[in-house]
């Protein structure tokens, strides 16, 4: 695979992501980070490709995910082909958000 770790994150959470790369890349991971040039429309396709190439999906959950379309998609992408997720939760979420439903953060 081309990559780790796919690093999804809303710019509200910058700070705890590069936090968590830093971490992963300290550890001997090579991070791609979720960024504007890749959450654009016509750039979906490469979005979906980056995350399908990588080990892992590393989500950064907060109420900024909560109402991310984005962030859907990523977790979407990794979902459908097969990678695992860590979800790092960076703030408390809703019980009933899809974040929560769809990854089980309890």
């Amino acid at each position: 695979m081309a990559i780790a770790a796919y690093l999804a994150f809303e710019p509200a959470d910058e700070e705890a992501a590069r936090q968590v790369g830093a971490e992963l890349e300290r550890n001997g991971w090579t991070v791609a980070r979720s960024n504007a040039e890749l959450r654009t429309a016509e750039r979906t396709p490469a979005l979906i490709q980056t995350v399908g190439e990588a080990a892992v999906v590393v989500v950064v959950a907060s109420p900024a995910g909560q109402d991310s379309l984005w962030l859907q998609r990523e977790v979407a992408a990794a979902l459908n082909n097969g990678r695992p997720i860590i979800v790092v939760l960076a703030a408390p979420i809703s019980s009933d958000s899809w974040l929560s439903a769809t990854l089980d953060v309890a």
